[in-house]
Parts: C-alpha cells; sequence; structure tokens
C-alpha cells in the first residue's frame, strides 16, 4: 500500500474536469451578464473565459451564447442547457 502509485488520469478524466470548468465558466458569465465580471470571479483571464466557452460550444456541437459587440445573450440552446445544466448538479 505504501509505495501505490494512484492511476493515471486519462483523456476521458481531464476533458471531465475541464467541461465542469466550463460549465461553471458559463453559468458564471450569464449570472454577472458580463465575460469579464466571470473570469474575475473564476480568477482567470477575459479572453481564456471566452477561449473556453468557445471550446464548450465546439464539443456540443451548438452556440449557447451569442455575441454582439461587447455583450451576448443566450441562444435557445443556450437556455435550455443552462436550465437543464444547473437542475442537473444543483446551480454549482
Amino acid at each position: 500500500m505504501g509505495g501505490e502509485q494512484p492511476p493515471e488520469k486519462t483523456k476521458s478524466d481531464k476533458r471531465g474536469g475541464r467541461m465542469f470548468r466550463q460549465l461553471r465558466y458559463f453559468q458564471s458569465i450569464v449570472r454577472h451578464g458580463s465575460f469579464s465580471k466571470a473570469a474575475e470571479e473564476n480568477y482567470i483571464s477575459q479572453s481564456a473565459v471566452s477561449q473556453q466557452i468557445q471550446a464548450l460550444e465546439w464539443e456540443l456541437g451548438f452556440p449557447l451564447l451569442e455575441r454582439k459587440n461587447r455583450s451576448f445573450t443566450l441562444t435557445a440552446a443556450g437556455g435550455v442547457f443552462l436550465s437543464e445544466e444547473s437542475g442537473a448538479d444543483g446551480g454549482l
């Protein structure tokens, strides 16, 4: 027992952790109505939040947000995803 190594993380484990963070960022963006405030709350840069949301949208295969200049609105799919995802995790 003393010399056992923890199991290596698989790609799916890493992807699951990344998606969890992306979901948290998405909720923060919607809650604050701002990418910048979501970035502050999560201690990362605004550009990193934006990139993570774009990656989440790519992985899901549909846009969550419609970006307009320096603002955004939820897409219909984004609204459904938010309500489904918030219900599944208790609202993070």
